[in-house]
């Protein structure tokens, strides 16, 4: 079963392919297009402007996805290949590197160690010593025999 998501992307990228090169629509495997064509929304109307460059469309995540599979798989030459596999990979590793500080377990609990140790500072305060009425009286008491 197909997300309701990816069967809207699928919707944007096929009416995408609609005003595309044939000789670039032959190079994708008529079976993915079959499925595709199967599996699309039949609710979704996409709000796509032919005029833009598709970088510059309002595309969801999913339909950016999918044009960069089809453009690695089907429509670049081997050197724009590997270009755009180094890409993708170096986009990844900085995703999952942000991810780490992000999530990071031993900064986090040394965060919230840092919280409670500054709330107990903030809960100790120094309170003025003062003397009871019975050692008010005793060091009175010495003081005369002084």
């Amino acid at each position: 079963m197909v997300s309701q998501e990816y069967r809207e992307s699928i919707v944007e990228v096929l009416e995408i392919l609609k005003y595309s090169d044939n000789e670039m629509i032959e190079k994708i495997p008529q079976t993915l297009l079959a499925f595709w064509e199967r599996n699309q929304s039949t609710t979704y109307k996409p709000n796509i402007d032919h005029h833009k460059k598709i970088q510059e469309m309002e595309l969801r995540p999913k339909t950016r996805a999918i044009l960069t599979m089809l453009y690695i798989n089907y429509l670049c030459d081997e050197k724009e290949k590997k270009e755009m596999i180094f890409i993708l990979k170096k986009n990844e590793q900085i995703y999952q590197n942000d991810l780490k500080e992000r999530y990071n377990v031993e900064q986090l609990f040394k965060k919230e160690k840092q919280k409670k140790q500054e709330q107990i500072k903030n809960e100790i305060t120094m309170i003025p010593y003062k003397p009871s009425w019975l050692e008010k009286i005793r060091n009175h008491i010495k003081a005369m025999f002084k």
